[in-house]
């Protein structure tokens, strides 16, 4: 289960006092340990809606990470790859460019970034992400190169998407979808 739908704050101090007032019940008035269960109880309302409040949306637990430690590139890269699944370009290319700049040569927010530019229509910038994504760690996922690789063959430059296929062929990036990536370019080369 998530932490957001079972998030009770300082749930094992609170543990640790019921057994101790279950205790005192033994010996005290039990009216009054309920009432100090009670109090205690009341107390803890406003910080458990806080937190509760924090974990509404994916988009809200990153930005509440990232006032803490505005610097997590791992925060910053889902937020970007979030709002580029909202449809929120500029934001998104925001939080990517802001991750890029953190780590450079991570290849997730530069795939995004390319993403991001091929979704406002702006071919060359997502080609100049995308070469600098190629020359990145190694952490591509096969979903980003097959995406780029299918933006290729779809604006008229299949033979780069041939050579892309190739170039994942020679580093060992296989995977099951690509059959039917293949099979798209092909069909783009040989202008079908």
């Amino acid at each position: 289960f998530a932490e957001r739908w079972w998030y009770a704050p300082s749930a094992g101090a609170e543990l640790l006092l019921g057994v101790a007032l279950g205790r005192l019940s033994q010996r005290l008035n039990p009216r009054a340990v309920v009432a100090v269960a009670v109090t205690l109880c009341l107390i803890q309302v406003p910080s458990l809606i806080e937190r509760s409040s924090a974990w509404r949306s994916t988009e809200s637990v990153l930005r509440g990470s990232l006032q803490v430690h505005p610097n997590n590139v791992t925060a910053l890269t889902i937020l970007g790859i979030n709002l580029f699944e909202q449809g929120r370009l500029a934001e998104a290319e925001r939080a990517l460019l802001a991750a890029h700049r953190l780590a450079p040569g991570w290849g997730r927010p530069i795939a995004f970034l390319a993403r991001t530019a091929a979704s406002r229509g702006d071919l060359p910038t997502a080609r100049m992400w995308m070469s600098r994504w190629r020359g990145a760690s190694n952490d591509q996922p096969v979903e980003d190169i097959l995406w780029w690789v299918r933006l290729l063959g779809q604006t008229g430059y299949a033979p780069e998407a041939w050579g892309t296929l190739e170039w994942m062929r020679q580093r060992g990036l296989w995977s099951d979808q690509i059959p039917g990536v293949v099979a798209e370019v092909r069909a783009r080369l040989l202008g079908r």
